[in-house]
């Protein structure tokens, strides 16, 4: 899929996308967002947000959440377009990274068109 010409992958709620990355420090940039339909008030849909998160698990299935962002773009004009978040963690040995989206704090899926895009890891 693309979005303004820049290729994205879209994340309908609940997706988890697995970064292969070996244990250590690392950089993560991120870009993410709503389609804009999902907000549209004229098309008479509008989501009521979504969230983006970083985490990683461990081989017991132990979670760690490192960064969890809502966006409610319907809501919160400044949620509108694509998004940017950066941040430096650590992955454990034997722990794997995931970006994950979510139905947002009130659960409801309805026109969460989420995507992630230009993800670097350095």
């Amino acid at each position: 899929m693309d979005l303004d010409d820049s290729p994205v992958l879209f994340a309908h709620p609940k997706q988890r996308v697995l970064l292969k990355v070996e244990p250590g420090r690392v950089r993560l940039d991120l870009e993410f967002g709503f389609l804009s339909s999902a907000h549209d008030a004229s098309l008479n849909q509008q989501s009521d947000g979504a969230g983006f998160s970083v985490l990683t698990i461990d081989p017991s299935g132990q979670v760690r959440r490192h960064w969890r962002r809502l966006v409610s773009p319907s809501f919160e004009p400044t949620d509108r377009g694509t998004l940017t978040h950066s941040l430096e963690l650590e992955v454990q040995s034997g722990e794997t990274l995931w970006l994950e989206t979510d139905s947002g704090d009130n659960g409801n899926l309805s026109f969460d068109w989420v995507y992630w895009s230009r993800i670097n890891l350095r």
